[in-house]
């Protein structure tokens, strides 16, 4: 990190600094960031120009082989002798970022040739031309091919000349890294059973036929999560702080403020001018009032609650200046191209300024070129709804100038502007308030993979082959994200570990204290003065039967702690938990069984805390006796009970689209603690419900045939043939990868024409929330196997 402007540094001036790291080891990304920070919502900009960002060491060059890369273009000449133009020679070249270079020359004709190579061939130069060797960055992260009029070859252009261009190649036939991929797919499929339901009463197949013998190839099901993204901002959760001036000194044009309410994501605002000034007061004859650009949310007075707002006020433009101001809210998604089935849409209400008149409000989605559709409304002074279908805006260019005037259909993200209109100063005069409420914009939905199941195959070139099975018997790679543990796996070393003592460091962790179990941790410390007497030690493990019921479970052994100052902190912990938390936690169920025993002199009875945590350490946490007894915990994490809160650097709210969380036990000691010198915890049954990446967690499924091993196995490439594709529940009830008549039996038993119940979702075959006729079809045609 530089610091590269402070309030030390000249203002209006441009400063050129450079700043060079080691990357970590293992690095492969890298990423430049300019970060304006100005304290205390005060006004001002930074600029930046001519950033370049490269990697300046690497790999040795000489790994860069220049006989393996080539550069190439048809190139055609033409001349008007007439006009003192001569046919000359035309220059190819590739330059790094500094302009060091790989060129190539020769004479241009009048019809297309071929010009370049491989770049072994080229001559290698410096920024003006000169031959030198050993300057070219063969590591840089971008070149730029450039193909130019050569003056200074043998034959100059005389007064002018034209260049024709066409296929500009470049190249490489190292085959490392390469690889090609195809297939066929068929998706968008929906989840037919209860989610209770796992993938052995999923099935799949299909008829694959190769082209070329040896050639691999796969046939899956993927899932799918299905969310929605879209703008629906209503202001409810606006805070009224975080907004204020971004732009009121005479020193700077143009401003743009990333965020202008604590309590809301995502909203920004821009204003500027030109060959203009704010009005200055000219004390105590000459008071302006409020002047500059305020972008700020209100919590109440809105269409019906809180809503945004930008403010202009006492703008001095001069002749042909003009002034622009808007809110935004970038990086949204087009949820069809069918534009007749996009809604963007708003309340604005526009307030004059002291002794002007309101002037239209501009409502826009911008493409990333710019490209803008837009429609305007003329205010009332009340609340006033603009928008619709957006097959109903006008398309134009960027509000600014710039653009094609074509609005892009698949740009890679989109932009929403409430603005002032063009030239505002003609209809709004020297400034005015635009306040907008209820912004929506139609939602996208959101495709993210969260696993597959996979069963592959080799062709032999010439017979359709069979590939397939019930899902529970492929290579998956979903993750079963439920926290579920009741140690009975645990290898059970009933002395523990010890991994803290009066000898060794007082305070530490250990991240495996079974292996017979996975992802468990334990942690002890101390602050203000606590630590571990002589005798002291602190332990972890898995006993044979101190559990719930006599059976396994995981203990921790915290023993003589000196507390006459400071406290103590303990814990059994396991990170790292891939779990699903979206949607409403009324549905999400904690599950755990604890004990904390004071076993031993100076252990005193107290409280301990359950609690599930996000990266940044916000939790949700539930806190129970350490009498002794065993506490059963089976709550929804919406419960009352569940306390919502946070450590170091948090919001004290549980991210529930975190990548993972962390389920821990924990007990507190000494001065800001319950519990006294020690405490022994047990831990068993944790289990947490509706989580994970699991096969029935997804939204929709993907059944795709496609190759496998493409280079190795396919060469260049060929041809699959898929005929039979099966994607089907089953009716295997048992799990056992067939269907029966073990299963059968089970599945007479759910037969009715009434709703289903307890117990019998998976028979419900066909997903009507009945067993009936409908669902024995489907359960006949994988009896004794699958259906062909």
């Amino acid at each position: 990190e530089l610091v590269m402007v402070d309030n030390t540094t000249p203002t209006n001036t441009w400063i050129e600094n450079t700043l060079q790291l080691v990357a970590p080891a293992g690095a492969q990304v890298a990423r430049a960031v300019l970060v304006f920070n100005q304290p205390a919502n005060n006004g001002g900009a930074g600029f930046a120009d001519a950033v370049s960002f490269e990697v300046i060491s690497g790999p040795p060059q000489s790994l860069v082989n220049l006989s393996q890369i080539s550069l190439t273009a048809d190139i055609r000449g033409a001349a008007d002798a007439g006009d003192g133009e001569v046919l000359g020679d035309v220059q190819l070249r590739l330059e790094d970022p500094n302009q060091n270079r790989l060129i190539t020359s020769g004479p241009a004709t009048t019809v297309f040739q071929s010009f370049g190579g491989l770049l072994s061939t080229f001559t290698e130069a410096d920024p003006t031309g000169i031959p030198t060797v050993g300057v070219f960055d063969l590591n840089a992260s971008s070149y730029k091919v450039v193909i130019a009029f050569d003056n200074e070859g043998s034959t100059p252009w005389g007064t002018g000349g034209t260049l024709t261009v066409d296929n500009i190649v470049l190249t490489n036939s190292d085959s490392t890294g390469s690889a090609w991929y195809a297939g066929l797919y068929w998706d968008n499929l929906a989840p037919v059973l209860d989610i209770a339901c796992d993938s052995s009463q999923y099935y799949v197949s299909a008829d694959v036929m190769g082209d070329t013998a040896g050639g691999d190839y796969v046939v899956r099901v993927e899932g799918n999560r299905v969310t929605q993204a879209g703008l629906d901002e209503d202001f409810t959760d606006a805070s009224g702080v975080g907004g204020g001036f971004f732009l009121n000194t005479n020193s700077v044009e143009f401003n743009y403020v990333p965020g202008w309410d604590t309590g809301l994501t995502g909203e920004a605002a821009f204003g500027g001018y030109t060959n203009g000034s704010f009005c200055e007061d000219f004390p105590p004859f000459f008071f302006c009032g409020t002047t500059g650009f305020i972008a700020r949310a209100n919590t109440s007075g809105g269409d019906p609650d809180g809503f945004g707002q930008i403010k202009v006020e006492n703008l001095v433009i001069g002749a042909g200046g003009s002034w622009s101001g808007g809110l935004i809210w970038a990086n949204q998604g087009l949820a069809s191209t069918d534009l007749s089935q996009v809604t963007l849409e708003a309340t604005v209400r526009g307030i004059a300024a002291p002794g002007e008149n309101t002037g239209p409000i501009e409502l826009r989605i911008e493409d990333s070129s710019l490209d803008r559709l837009y429609t305007t409304i003329n205010p009332t002074g009340g609340w006033d709804t603009i928008g619709g279908t957006l097959d109903t805006f006008i398309e134009a260019g960027a509000a600014g100038g710039g653009g094609d005037g074509v609005f892009n259909l698949d740009s890679p993200t989109y932009t929403v502007v409430v603005a002032f209109p063009q030239a505002p100063e003609s209809t709004w005069g020297t400034g005015g308030r635009i306040d907008v409420d209820n912004l929506y914009l139609t939602p996208v939905d959101v495709v993210t993979p969260i696993g597959e199941v996979a069963f592959s195959n080799t062709a032999d070139g010439a017979t359709f082959q069979t590939n397939g099975g019930y899902l529970s018997e492929g290579v998956s790679t979903f993750v079963n994200g439920d926290l579920d543990e009741d140690f009975e796996g645990a290898l059970a070393n009933t002395t523990g570990y010890t991994f803290a003592s009066a000898v060794n460091p007082t305070s530490g962790d250990i991240d495996n204290y079974d292996d017979g179990i996975e992802g468990e941790q334990a942690f002890f410390g101390e602050y203000g003065g606590a630590f571990l007497n002589p005798t002291g030690t602190v332990s972890a493990g898995v006993c044979t039967n101190c559990g719930f019921g006599g059976t396994k479970a995981a203990v921790l052994d915290v023993f003589n702690v000196n507390i006459t100052s400071g406290t103590w902190y303990a814990g059994l912990t396991w990170p790292n938990q891939n779990l699903r938390l979206e949607g409403n936690l009324d549905d999400i169920h904690l599950r755990a069984r604890v004990r904390a025993i004071a076993d031993d002199s100076g252990e005193t009875t107290g409280i301990m805390t359950v609690r599930l945590e996000d990266p940044d350490i916000d939790f949700l946490a539930v806190d129970v006796p350490a009498d002794g007894t065993w506490q059963e915990i089976d709550v929804a994490l919406s419960d009352p009970s569940v306390v919502a809160g946070g450590v170091g650097n948090d919001d004290g709210a549980i991210n529930q689209n975190a990548a993972s969380y962390s389920f821990a036990v924990l007990v507190l000691g000494g001065g800001d603690g319950t519990l006294g010198t020690g405490v022994t915890v047990q831990v068993d049954d944790i289990y947490l419900t509706r989580v994970g990446s699991r096969f029935q967690d997804a939204d929709t499924y993907t059944v795709t045939a496609t190759f496998e091993n493409e280079l190795s196995t396919w060469g260049t490439g060929g041809a699959l043939s898929v005929d039979n594709v099966i994607f089907s529940t089953t009716g295997n009830g048992d799990g056992d990868a067939d269907t029966d008549l073990s299963d059968f039996a089970a599945f007479q038993r759910c037969f009715s024409n009434g709703a289903v119940t307890e117990g019998c979702e998976c028979a419900d075959l066909t997903g009507d929330g009945m067993v009936t006729i409908d669902d024995f079809e489907t359960f006949e045609r994988f009896l004794d196997g699958p259906a062909q």
